[in-house]
């Protein structure tokens, strides 16, 4: 037996109709943690490669700090995080 879809379903097929396949439907994010200092950064999958944002905690300022890096396609994912967790920590 077949079940129903629901309006809310319906809508997003619909909106979702003309996306191109090769465009990320969803959002896939990391976190970890390093050090005591609590540097956190978030990994989003997006087209033409990934963004990587980090937060830091500076208990001296007492303020958080966030930076933005963009991956390309062309680059070594793993490589470039080692990279900007690297100089996080050299703070």
């Amino acid at each position: 037996m077949k079940q129903k879809i629901s309006w809310r379903q319906r809508l997003r097929n619909w909106l979702n109709k003309d996306i191109d396949d090769d465009f990320p439907q969803d959002v896939v994010v990391e976190e970890a943690s390093l050090g005591s200092d609590g540097m956190r950064f978030q990994l989003y999958r997006a087209s033409g490669g990934y963004v990587v944002e980090t937060r830091y905690y500076d208990r001296k300022a007492d303020r958080n700090e966030n930076k933005m890096y963009v991956i390309t396609e062309d680059q070594d994912v793993g490589d470039a995080i080692g990279k900007i967790i690297t100089m996080g920590s050299l703070r």
